[in-house]
C-alpha cells in the first residue's frame, strides 16, 4: 500500500494490539515504500504498542504476488478506493479479504462469500471472526477460490469501445 492517510494504516497497531491482547497469534505484514509521515507516526506506534514481532514494515515490493500467495488473509482499511489494486491481487489469488466498507466495496467483494466487509472500528473483530472461526475462515476460501480473473474478457470490453 501507498503510506497516504487515505489507507488508514494509522488503526492498525491498535487492532493488532488488541488482537494480541485477546490472545489471537498471527503476523501482520504491510507493504508498500517507506517514505513519508503517515510512515514515521506508525514506526512510532508500533514501538509505543510494543509490537514489532507481531506487525512487519516490508517496504516497498515489485512483485506483491509472493507475499500475497503466502497469506492467509488481506486487511484493507482504506477509506475509499476507487479500483482496490490489494483487493484484486487478493481475489486473483483466491485469499479472503477483510475490508472497510467504502463507496465501492461492494463493487469488488461480497461479504460473507469471499471477504468480511466491515466499518472501520469493526476491522479487528472481522479479522478476529477469521483467525477463530476455522469454519468460517474455510467458507470465505471456498468463495474465494471461486474467482476468475480473465484478462481477455477486459480487452474485449475495450476494443468493442473503440469499435463503437
Amino acid at each position: 500500500g501507498r503510506y497516504s492517510a487515505v489507507k488508514r494504516f494509522d488503526v492498525i497497531p491498535g487492532i493488532v494490539s488488541r488482537l494480541r491482547s485477546a490472545g489471537c497469534r498471527f503476523r501482520w505484514y504491510i507493504l508498500g515504500e517507506p517514505v513519508g509521515e503517515v510512515y514515521r507516526r506508525l514506526l512510532d506506534d508500533i514501538r509505543r504498542f510494543g509490537i514489532e514481532e507481531d506487525l512487519i514494515l516490508l517496504g516497498e515490493k515489485k512483485n506483491p504476488y509472493s507475499y500475497y500467495a503466502r497469506c492467509n488473509l488481506v486487511v484493507v482499511c482504506s477509506e475509499s478506493e476507487a479500483c482496490p489494486n490489494a483487493i484484486m491481487e487478493a481475489k486473483i489469488l483466491h485469499v479472503p479479504v477483510v475490508a472497510s466498507h467504502f463507496g465501492s466495496v461492494g463493487e469488488f467483494l461480497h461479504d460473507g462469500v469471499n471477504a468480511l466487509v466491515a466499518p472501520i472500528d469493526r476491522i479487528g473483530e472481522s479479522v478476529r471472526s477469521l483467525i477463530e472461526d476455522k469454519a468460517l475462515y474455510r467458507r470465505l476460501k471456498k468463495g474465494c477460490s471461486e474467482y476468475v480473473h480473465d484478462n481477455r474478457r477486459g480487452v474485449d470490453r475495450i476494443v468493442a469501445l473503440f469499435e463503437e
